[in-house]
């Protein structure tokens, strides 16, 4: 009789996806709350931030995430503004990765703004 406990593994589909576990190629959408830059203007992500996809409701704060083979890309509205966080302070440093890509929409398309 063996004594190994068997346990059920939950289908991807049916996870709830955090900025953390997104895989290259993925995308969805997180709250701009979870976004925010440091003192050299560096933009970070929370590794912890809930990601919505299909048919969930992003609010107004929402913001476009996708990992990319090269790190980690975001998109803002042209009205939307990110929260300063000192280095080592709140959540920068702490649980969170680093932005390589912002794009911000805006009537004549989409600006670039991609981290040296």
């Amino acid at each position: 009789m063996s004594s190994e406990i068997k346990q059920a593994v939950l289908p991807r589909e049916l996870r709830n996806l955090t900025v953390g576990m997104m895989e290259e190629g993925e995308f969805g959408l997180a709250s701009l709350d979870d976004l925010s830059f440091d003192h050299d203007g560096r933009v970070w992500l929370h590794r912890d931030a809930p990601v919505l996809t299909g048919d969930d409701e992003p609010g107004s704060r929402g913001v476009v995430v996708a990992r990319t083979s090269v790190g980690y890309a975001v998109v803002l509205g042209s009205r939307q503004r990110v929260n300063y966080h000192e280095a080592g302070f709140g959540p920068v440093g702490r649980g969170c990765v680093p932005v390589v890509d912002v794009q911000v929409t805006s009537k004549d398309g989409p600006k670039g703004y991609v981290l040296p």
